[in-house]
């Protein structure tokens, strides 16, 4: 038996054994009830893992589910992932110039949070390195549908066989393969989709939710924890619910314990997990009654529903707020004739030359062009 505040698959299959009063000996159990006793915890199990919905915001996802990986995965066919795992079991990507299709681990089972990425910058020994002093940039995660829909719109607008659309990329969907069947394991082959294409060489780094291929005790790591210690108790009464479900064709008291118990263990991990759209811009904060743009940006996304920092919104969010300053700005400068618009230039007049460059925001002379010699020029500043 293990020594800490946890259950282990032998464990919890001993504790199913007595529920079901077939004793705690396992020599006197014999095939069928073993194979009855694992289908009894792995049936548990899957309840623990993927819970019922609990409370407000669906389902819920545990915190230790949450993570980069241990090793690149090999998948079917014996292809390499593009995976390598860097600080703190962070998953990370390199996408080439213009490959918009990356497989993903196994056991992958969505996105956990955000998908940054930075541009990789040429580096010696024929690797690439990211930028230190670039900000990690979002990207907006879309359903597949979208996703090729916006494929078949950009072959359509920019042609085949062109680079057109390609650019930083600015939208991800994950793509379910075929359900292929490896040694009588079902294998789902997810692969990431870039949109646009990407036009550099990027790293993208994020955390997912890891899918058990296997629960444990096929693998022969019958005394490996299967949860934290602060839900041990959930994990029991999942299982044990499952025995009354299994055996008497109903749930029972277990299970009633199963959801209480349940309830707790969600709240407890979402106190880990943190809260979510809670950051404030720390950069550029208020010091003056003048606004700037920023801070005219952050009221518009509260507006919105968004959350505070405008680092943490999507590409399609940051958009949203874009178009809506640019239309209240334009609707700004034409309600009056303002003064601040019309700024005096000078051109600086060279013989011979009879063609000149306007600033870049020129829209109309206003009033008169007066010109004058180079040196009344100086003498008019002098006086």
């Amino acid at each position: 038996m293990a020594s800490q505040l946890t259950y282990s698959f032998s464990e919890l299959r001993i504790e199913a054994a007595y529920k079901a009063g077939w004793g705690t000996d396992e020599s006197l159990w014999g095939t069928a009830k073993e194979e009855r006793l694992l289908s009894m915890v792995n049936s548990g199990y899957r309840f623990f893992l993927f819970p019922p919905q609990s409370g407000e915001g669906g389902p819920h996802t545990w915190s230790w589910l949450i993570y980069g990986g241990q090793r690149p995965h090999v998948l079917p066919g014996g292809e390499v992932s593009d995976f390598t795992y860097v600080d703190e079991q962070l998953a990370q990507l390199t996408a080439s110039m213009g490959i918009d299709e990356y497989p993903l681990p196994e056991d992958f089972g969505g996105i956990a949070g955000e998908l940054t990425f930075r541009q990789i910058e040429p580096g010696g020994g024929g690797y690439g390195v990211t930028s230190p002093t670039e900000h990690a940039k979002r990207l907006t995660i879309i359903n597949d549908s979208e996703m090729r829909t916006m494929q078949a719109s950009a072959v359509q607008n920019f042609g085949g066989g062109e680079d057109l659309g390609n650019g930083p990329p600015q939208y991800a969907s994950y793509r379910l393969g075929r359900m292929d069947f490896h040694d009588h394991i079902t294998i789902q082959p997810y692969r990431l989709i870039l949109f646009p294409k990407p036009d550099n060489a990027y790293q993208l780094h994020f955390q997912y939710f890891s899918m058990p291929q296997s629960l444990l005790g096929t693998l022969g790591a019958a005394e490996i924890p299967l949860c934290p210690p602060q839900h041990a108790e959930t994990l029991k009464a999942a299982v044990l619910g499952a025995v009354e479900l299994m055996l008497d064709d109903r749930r029972g008291e277990y299970w009633e314990r199963f959801l209480l118990l349940l309830a707790q263990s969600i709240a407890y991990d979402k106190l880990i997990l943190g809260k979510s759209g809670e950051a404030f811009p720390v950069e550029g904060l208020l010091r003056s009654l003048d606004q700037d743009w920023m801070q005219i940006a952050i009221q518009m996304g509260l507006r919105h529903g968004f959350p505070p920092n405008p680092r943490s919104w999507t590409h399609t969010q940051q958009q949203t707020v874009y178009y809506e300053l640019q239309s209240g700005y334009r609707q700004v400068l034409v309600a009056h004739n303002w003064k601040f618009t019309k700024p005096l230039a000078i051109i600086r007049l060279v013989a011979g030359t009879n063609r000149y460059d306007l600033p870049s925001d020129f829209d109309q002379i206003i009033g008169e062009l007066n010109y004058m010699a180079a040196d009344h020029l100086v003498s008019a500043f002098e006086d």
